[in-house]
């Protein structure tokens, strides 16, 4: 099951953020983290169903503060990550930002869990990570508008340094409580984070980028393959190793660049779906592995 919760987490992080990308080289990326988060509070609400009653008498403040420190990071992640997507294609974008969170939660995993591999997943999870740094490495002038690759690489790569953190955060409190009110708590939370950033700014009138306004009904549908996402994610990580369940993550950018292309035309390079394709047959034999 390890395997299928990770790779419908892939699929459906990486929709989530292709139809994102439009909203978020319009808002913003704190606007466009904010306003995903917020949705999220609503199409998430089902899995709350699934939560075990006893898993809630089982919060500590501990865990209250974990949460408020993952939400946090996550808004800090997905602020820089939605803004290197004003300068880089989409999968490009998502492929470093997995690629450097990949090898942050594979550090985590062996620290805090111990986690364990064999070598031939060491060596296929190494391979995915030179796949997804040669696809960003791969760039190229179309796409956005306003295409800066040095630019967005900055935004790509620190956004998955904080993106590690958060996904190491997530995976302990997934083994800890409910996975599902792990994934609600943590979405809706960042969301909640990031309207309080916003509200702080704005009580001290501080610069606020201008950005156009999008309905919020647009953002909800965009960002709705997320609760599928991170479900799947959290249920991943308490089934199979954190940095394994990274490494199949890395190929976010792949499926992504295929998505993008499919929804806006954001063609590839020979070299870039040469690369597509051999993450993804990297993933197949990974699964074979298992």
């Amino acid at each position: 099951m390890f395997y299928l919760f990770a790779f419908c987490a892939v699929l459906a992080y990486a929709l989530n953020s292709t139809l994102m990308a439009p909203f978020a080289r319009q808002l913003g990326g704190l606007r466009a983290t904010t306003l995903r988060g917020l949705s999220l509070g609503v199409t998430m609400l089902p899995l709350l169903a699934f939560v075990p009653r006893e898993s809630l008498a089982h919060v500590t403040p501990a865990h209250g503060a974990t949460l408020a420190a993952l939400c946090a990071i996550t808004l800090l992640a997905n602020s820089l990550v939605f803004q290197s997507q004003k300068y880089l294609p989409v999968g490009i974008s998502l492929a470093l930002m997995m690629g450097v969170t990949t090898l942050f939660s594979t550090a985590y995993g062996l620290i805090a869990f111990k986690d364990a591999y064999s070598p031939i997943q060491w060596g296929l999870g190494a391979l995915m990570l030179v796949e997804a740094s040669l696809l960003g490495a791969f760039s190229r002038r179309e796409g956005p508008r306003t295409h800066h690759p040095l630019l967005g690489v900055f935004l790509a790569a620190s956004g998955g340094l904080a993106m590690g953190a958060a996904y190491s955060l997530t995976a302990s409190l997934s083994k800890s409580g409910s996975p599902f009110l792990v994934a609600y708590a943590w979405e809706f939370g960042t969301g909640l984070a990031g309207a309080a950033v916003l509200l702080g700014m704005r009580l001290r009138r501080m610069p606020v980028q201008q950005t156009v306004s999008v309905p919020f009904y647009k953002v909800l549908l965009a960002s709705s393959p997320t609760a599928l996402a991170t479900a799947c994610y959290a249920l991943a990580t308490t089934t199979g190793p954190l940095g394994l369940a990274s490494a199949i993550l890395s190929t976010m950018g792949a499926f992504a660049a295929l998505f993008s292309f499919l929804l806006y035309r954001e063609r590839l390079t020979r070299a870039q779906g040469a690369m597509v394709l051999a993450m993804v047959a990297t993933l197949v034999v990974l699964k074979g592995m298992g």
